[in-house]
């Protein structure tokens, strides 16, 4: 519904695939495990990798200095 949003979404589904997936193609016939691994990517994704487009900063970063996520939530994920 969102044409605006949909260029990031796909973007982001384009990150994980050539990111994650497609090096951990032999975890996806253990769905736990697969999870498990997504998950430590997802966390590494959003709190240690830099981002160009959010002017070479982790989106936690940004969203702390934006005033969107305070300093202490960020170290309870």
């Amino acid at each position: 519904r969102c044409p605006k949003i949909n260029g990031v979404v796909e973007r982001f589904n384009r990150s994980i695939q050539e990111e994650f997936i497609d090096f951990n193609l032999e975890y996806l016939e253990d769905p736990k495990l697969f999870s498990s691994k997504l998950a430590n990517y997802l966390l590494f994704y959003n709190c240690t990798r830099i981002h160009k487009s959010l002017g070479n900063i982790t989106p936690m970063a940004y969203l702390v200095q934006k005033g969107v996520m305070s300093e202490k939530s960020v170290t309870y994920t």
